[in-house]
């Protein structure tokens, strides 16, 4: 179906482990573990995983964000 067997294989009836991910434009600040900054202005996130018998959207995880404070 995707005609790239090197990264797997993504046919009907085969399980699989999906992401989606939308990129948003916009002024955003990164930190790396040296806590150095850079600015971008693409930030690339998730809008839909699916995994066995799952699904997490992108609302979801906005609201397990705001959960944490």
């Amino acid at each position: 179906m995707i005609k790239r067997p090197d990264l797997g294989y993504f046919s009907p009836g085969w399980e699989a482990d999906v992401a989606v991910f939308g990129l948003r434009k916009g002024n955003f600040g990164y930190t790396d573990v040296r806590r150095n900054r850079i600015n971008g202005i693409e930030k690339l996130e998730a809008r839909l995983t699916i995994w066995t018998n799952s699904v997490e959207s992108y609302l979801a995880w906005s609201f397990a964000r705001d959960k944490r404070g």
